[in-house]
């Protein structure tokens, strides 16, 4: 049974507006990761964000939102996040959210 931890919750700083939110081939680049994951059969799928962009999404695709206050301090308090979120016995795959040419084969 493993767990799916999609990190989104940077501030694209070096991209100057929120990347995930662009469109991308007809829908924005977040939604072609979650429809990806939502593919595959994990037991849970977590969405670690800093602020609930993507509600309507997240449900769609069956994703527990998980809201990040530290985000600011890095990636790796979105990886603590999702951890603390799991049992202990989980096995966790951790994918980031501008990967729109990802697929379920990969």
């Amino acid at each position: 049974m493993i767990t799916a931890i999609l990190l989104a919750s940077g501030y694209s700083r070096r991209f100057h507006s929120n990347k995930l939110l662009l469109d991308f081939c007809g829908s924005p680049v977040i939604e072609h990761t979650m429809r990806a994951v939502s593919q595959c059969a994990f037991v849970r799928k977590l969405l670690i964000t800093r602020q609930d962009d993507f509600p309507q999404l997240s449900c769609q695709y069956g994703f527990e939102t998980i809201l990040n206050p530290l985000a600011d301090t890095g990636q790796s308090a979105s990886v603590h996040l999702g951890v603390a979120h799991c049992a202990p016995q989980s096995a966790l795959m951790f994918f980031v959210g501008d990967q729109p040419l990802l697929t379920p084969a990969v």
